[in-house]
């Protein structure tokens, strides 16, 4: 499937509740392996479906998220949905450990 806009997600403080810090950071990004993969045409088969992708593994994020998974959908067990968009936070998280790391080396 193809789309030609980008969506538009609702991100309205007024619009959500109960906040708190994401609590990953640099070493659960430390902690993620990228891959680079293809998808199979169906699980009974070794044949490839289209071209090369980079990502992850369900399983591992899910393995690193623990009993409260936000980034991996396991409402079936059957068929783990990585959501990247909650990965960015994380992301974010790493990076701004880095810049404190950065400067405070450079303070030293």
């Amino acid at each position: 499937m193809h789309i030609k806009v980008a969506l538009t997600v609702t991100s309205d403080e007024r619009d959500k509740i109960d906040f708190a810090s994401v609590p990953y950071g640099l070493d659960f990004v430390n902690k993620l392996k990228p891959k680079s993969f293809w998808f199979r045409k169906d699980r009974d088969t070794d044949k490839k479906d289209g071209c090369q992708h980079y990502g992850f593994v369900a399983q591992d994020i899910l393995a690193l998220e623990g009993d409260n998974p936000v980034i991996i959908d396991n409402e079936q067990e059957d068929n783990l949905k990585y959501k990247g968009e909650h990965l960015v936070p994380v992301l974010v998280n790493a990076i701004q450990e880095l810049s404190a790391k950065v400067t405070a080396l450079e303070a030293g």
